[in-house]
């Protein structure tokens, strides 16, 4: 009915500030300026400082006094704590993440699929690595990580291509050899049919990911291991996949009722494949 729709303005509000707060997401640590944040989501200033001032008194943001920056606000937790399932994975992943990153001398992430992003739920250190700056919350382009580019070659095709579109779209600033090395990665991962990062995005870091599954087959999760180039050598690709694979496995039974988890991944025909 005709008196049940979302006049068009309110959902253009909805859908800024959503956008707002996704962006705000993307800088944990440092927050954003007005005008940059403004500039990334394509709104003039004005616009923008009204949407922001109307989230910081919701509590959805807040604005550091020290320097006027921009970060997600304490009501965005509190929301989420309505959300038991998710809970229940993280704790469910924290012993698996933590005996992974110890088989393999690395760090073991595990990410969702939000929309085109993937987003780091849960990470597990046995080693630092140097240059690795995915946190929990982190908030990247599918196609700049291994857990994303996991997920990514786990679609179908109609899905894969619209979301490489996108990812490629909001890579303009980062310069054609940024989008070459992502390509390159792409190509690769579809190759093994999990995510295989050999010092495409950061120069020293390898990083292997296996996408999780629904009932449907569409991805919406990933595991992965980071490591540095010497640590994990191009040519053990295919035995740090089976140990993903062990540790998905060992995820099964115990993963709470939204989260229906299926395995999806490397093939023996794919598991065969040795170009870097």
């Amino acid at each position: 009915m005709a008196g049940h729709s979302v006049p068009r303005h309110g959902a253009q509000v909805v859908q800024r500030a959503a956008r707002l707060l996704r962006e705000l997401a993307t800088r944990p640590r440092t927050g954003w300026r007005l005008s940059d944040l403004a500039e990334r989501c394509a709104l003039d200033r004005a616009t923008a400082h009204r949407l922001l001032q109307a989230l910081v008194e919701e509590r959805l943001v807040r604005q550091r006094r020290s320097d006027r920056h921009y970060f997600c606000g304490p009501m965005l937790f509190e929301l989420g704590l309505a959300l038991p399932d998710y809970a229940e994975l993280q704790s469910l992943l924290k012993p698996a993440l933590a005996t992974l990153a110890r088989t393999l001398r690395g760090v073991a992430l595990f990410y969702l699929r939000s929309g085109i992003d993937a987003v780091c739920m849960a990470r597990a250190d046995s080693i630092a690595v140097p240059g690795l700056s995915v946190e929990v919350g982190s908030r990247r382009l599918m196609v700049t990580t291994a857990g994303g580019m996991a997920m990514l070659v786990g679609l179908d095709a109609g899905s894969r291509m619209a979301v490489l579109r996108a990812n490629m779209e909001e890579l303009v600033s980062g310069g054609e050899e940024r989008r070459l090395a992502v390509l390159r990665m792409y190509r690769r991962s579809r190759r093994w049919r999990a995510g295989v990062n050999l010092a495409d995005i950061v120069p020293g870091i390898h990083a292997f990911a296996l996408p999780l599954c629904d009932g449907e087959r569409r991805p919406w999760g990933a595991l992965g291991i980071t490591t540095a180039a010497n640590a994990l050598h191009a040519t053990e690709t295919a035995h740090v996949l089976a140990c993903l694979k062990d540790s998905v496995s060992a995820l099964l039974a115990g993963c709470p009722p939204a989260f229906p988890l299926s395995f999806s991944g490397p093939t023996a025909r794919a598991a065969g494949a040795r170009s870097p």
